[in-house]
């Protein structure tokens, strides 16, 4: 029952069949397991998703993302979308349940996140489609073409050794996959940024959801990376955490090099390009 049943029917009594099913719900999450996992669903700008150890949590914060990204595309007719990391799909599915026109295309690496997404864009009837693909992947460029007129991450942020500071229910339950980013948390900025050079329309933009501690970082990689009107907006606390840019005035071309350049880096070989180079 809901809520406002409770406040309105507080003497209601439990019938003993309910009792036995709730038990080992509340078993779960005596072992700190999220309480959305344990229900199955979380709500999200006015969508009822699934959700699973799969896939992310989708947060308050992320709701605020899509509201940024919806009021930067606006005035665009038919909007091109791309959201990288889709996970739960709830920011691809948010875009095209207030945009109908928009075309959608989710991705992600986890193809159990996928099918969690996809489950999900059937439930609400939204035509989104989704692509199981790595954005660190040598052939990403040539499977995702583009252009765009909106390109927007909730990317893996968490350095590996922040793992501990976090709370259990986040540590031990959900995907390591869509939290960590290894040993340089700004990689997934950086190979995003880079591929997004040259594939935003001229009236797109680039918007990531950040780490609190490093969206000074991210904003700083989008402005070397040539993007225009970077900026950085704060969350429901205060702390900032949503970047977005225009296009950049650089090449696709000079993306590609970026991108290869990063891409080596990681690998072992070549170098991270100097600040002008």
């Amino acid at each position: 029952c809901s809520t406002a049943h409770l406040v309105a029917y507080p003497n209601s009594p439990v019938l003993r069949e309910h009792v036995q099913a709730l038990l080992p719900l509340v078993a779960r999450l005596a072992r700190r397991e999220p309480l959305q996992y344990v229900l199955g669903y979380t709500d999200f700008c006015g969508l009822r998703l699934c959700v699973s150890p799969d896939v992310l949590i989708p947060r308050p914060e992320t709701e605020q993302v899509v509201d940024k990204a919806l009021g930067l595309i606006s005035g665009v007719y038919c909007p091109q979308v791309l959201d990288i990391g889709t996970g739960s799909g709830c920011i691809a599915l948010a875009v095209k349940r207030a945009v109908a026109e928009a075309t959608v295309l989710g991705i992600d690496v986890s193809e159990a996140a996928l099918v969690v997404a996809q489950a999900n864009a059937e439930k609400h009837g939204l035509e989104v489609e989704f692509l199981c693909t790595d954005v660190l992947a040598d052939d990403f460029v040539r499977r995702v073409l583009g252009p765009f007129d909106l390109i927007v991450s909730n990317p893996p942020y968490l350095s590996d050794d922040e793992a501990e500071s976090l709370d259990t229910e986040i540590r031990n339950h959900e995907p390591e996959l869509a939290l960590f980013a290894g040993a340089d948390p700004l990689l997934h900025f950086r190979v995003i940024a880079s591929y997004a050079i040259g594939r935003l329309t001229k009236v797109g933009y680039l918007v990531f959801e950040a780490h609190a501690y490093r969206a000074d970082e991210v904003r700083g990689i989008l402005e070397e990376f040539g993007f225009r009107g970077v900026t950085v907006a704060p969350d429901l606390a205060g702390h900032p955490r949503i970047v977005h840019a225009g296009p950049s005035r650089l090449s696709r071309q000079a993306g590609a090099i970026l991108r290869a350049d990063i891409l080596g880096l990681v690998a072992g070989r070549g170098t991270f390009p100097t600040e002008g180079q």
